[in-house]
């Protein structure tokens, strides 16, 4: 069975009657991913531009209230052992008076 030229036409009036809605179609989804790939690039330059750059700082930032709290430990740290010798001191002074009070008694 051969095909004639009027086969032939027949298949290319086909062919072509299916090939333009597909090239419509794939015309359209490469616009959409044109689309995609610039809101993509978007979003790409604001996580460089903007979410790094908070995220930068509030680290920046977290770095100098964890070394302002470490301070602030150490001022408290050194609080209490100022306390401890005012205690030690205090308990010398007491112990001072007393042995004076003896002293002036048997003195006396």
């Amino acid at each position: 069975m051969a095909l004639t030229k009027e086969d032939l036409q027949a298949i290319a009036v086909l062919l072509q009657n299916t090939t333009e809605p597909l090239q419509n179609a794939i015309t359209g989804m490469q616009k959409d991913i044109t689309s995609m790939q610039k809101d993509i690039t978007d979003v790409k330059l604001h996580l460089e531009n903007v979410t790094d750059r908070n995220i930068s700082l509030l680290a920046e930032n977290h770095g100098h209230l964890i070394d302002k709290l470490n301070q602030a430990v150490k001022v408290s740290d050194k609080s209490c052992l100022e306390e401890i010798r005012v205690n030690i001191l205090t308990e010398k002074v007491e112990k001072l008076e007393k042995e004076i009070e003896e002293l002036k008694r048997k003195t006396a």
